[in-house]
């Protein structure tokens, strides 16, 4: 195995040169590119991992472990960079779509608008904290209306006129935005978010903004999770 294994390392150099250009076609998504890392970052590593492993099949060798079940530490790599990335990617999608679909399609946007500016008026009675000269209130917090509270947000940050709500973070970022009556009545742009949902109130999704993202093409995806009991989107 050692042996095998080893033709690795050897081959090592001229596989970590031609890692660079694993990059040159166009990324089709987030998921694509966590791919493509992950298999980059398994070439470029390799000589550190063959050697982890070696160490590892050592010990388990010395420990009195028998040679057959010793040789399941040369799984390790695979398991490393490929199966736990694989398995965190796609639960960071699910959780992500879920979101979606909870927020555009199960929601009441007139409800959680009007929830969002009950915040903004009274952002200092809850319990809040200050990070970077940001203010953040607990979503933890009682008080925050029942509209907010129910999609159990990352976070929840206003300002003078506005509050983000942080929907979901990791590969795919999701926070909706939602602006004071009086901002909307006096002024015609500064809106920050992907998608009007109704006046004043914005979807923001990381993916509009990657890379080679076609908006169309992205809004009929969002569409398309449209459950069968839910109303067709103005949006």
């Amino acid at each position: 195995m050692a042996s095998l294994f080893g033709a690795g390392v050897v081959l090592w150099p001229f596989l970590a040169f031609g890692a660079i250009f694993m990059f040159d076609s166009p990324l089709q998504n987030r998921s694509d590119e966590l791919n493509r890392y992950t298999v980059a970052y398994f070439i470029w590593f390799y000589p550190v991992t063959y050697a982890v492993t070696c160490l590892l099949y050592y010990v388990l060798r010395k420990c009195g472990i028998w040679r057959l079940v010793s040789c399941f530490a040369w799984g390790l790599p695979v398991v490393v960079y490929f199966i736990l990335p694989k398995i965190a990617g796609w639960n960071d999608v699910e959780q992500a779509n879920s979101k979606r679909i909870q927020f555009l399609y199960q929601t009441d946007h007139a409800a959680f608008l009007a929830a969002c500016r009950e915040v903004i008026a009274n952002r200092n009675s809850f319990r809040h904290w200050e990070k970077n000269g940001w203010e953040f209130i607990n979503p933890k917090d009682p008080r925050v209306p029942a509209a907010i509270a129910a999609l159990r947000p990352s976070y929840i940050a206003p300002d003078d006129d506005s509050v983000s709500v942080g929907l979901h973070g990791g590969i795919d970022s999701l926070v909706v935005i939602a602006y004071s009556e009086q901002f909307v009545n006096t002024h015609t742009n500064g809106y920050s978010g992907n998608l009007r949902l109704m006046p004043g109130l914005w979807f923001s999704d990381g993916e509009f903004t990657y890379r080679d993202t076609v908006r169309t093409n992205y809004i009929n995806k969002l569409k398309a999770m449209k459950p069968s009991d839910a109303p067709t989107p103005k949006w």
